[in-house]
């Protein structure tokens, strides 16, 4: 369960924020966020908890709507999940779901079966980057 911030989270922020690494989209730009939150640190925070939250349940219906061969459900859930990315800033997680946007519409002009299947895996992927660097890099450990 995530935790809401204390002053660890707060300073750590305030580095990440200005001290990201410039070559590299890190998986989620907090900056992006604390603007929409007028600054608010905690409620970035309680964001952040109900994005993972939130993203793991859509992540297991849209499985499920894959498996179910439902591709108007699948497209609804996939639309979403990429606005609720965009929203907190995790920009490669909200790419990944473009492209499967993009796959579900058929602008790819071919069979999209396996095109679902390696798109569902890229984003199963570019969550777990974003909930990993939620969980390990902006919330403190128990410990800290």
């Amino acid at each position: 369960m995530l935790r809401l911030p204390n002053n660890h989270f707060i300073n750590l922020c305030l580095v990440l924020m200005n001290e990201a690494p410039k070559s590299k989209t890190p998986p989620l730009i907090f900056k992006e966020l604390l603007n929409r939150c007028l600054g608010e640190t905690e409620f970035a925070c309680r964001i952040l908890r109900d994005f993972v939250e939130t993203s793991i349940t859509l992540l297991d219906e849209i499985k499920s709507s894959v498996v179910d061969l439902d591709p108007v459900e699948l497209a609804r859930k996939v639309h979403r999940l990429k606005g609720t990315a965009a929203t907190v800033g995790a920009q490669p997680f909200k790419d990944s779901l473009v492209e499967f946007e993009s796959i579900l519409r058929g602008d790819h002009g071919h069979d999209e079966t396996p095109g679902i299947s390696d798109a569902l895996k890229t984003c199963l992927e570019k969550f777990d980057s974003v909930q990993s660097f939620i969980e390990n890099e902006l919330l403190p450990h128990p410990n800290a």
